[in-house]
């Protein structure tokens, strides 16, 4: 999902300690392939 990767992207606008929230709706198979995808992509 491009907001999982908005967040990633822009993590630096929040501390480390601060929580995110993030509410994706729908069955989330296809979101989570994708979130995995991303990221194994950022090691």
């Amino acid at each position: 999902s491009h907001a999982v990767a908005w967040i990633t992207a822009n993590a630096g606008r929040w501390s480390a300690d601060e929580p995110v929230l993030l509410c994706v709706s729908g069955r989330g198979d296809k979101d989570v392939a994708h979130v995995v995808e991303h990221l194994a992509n950022r090691r």
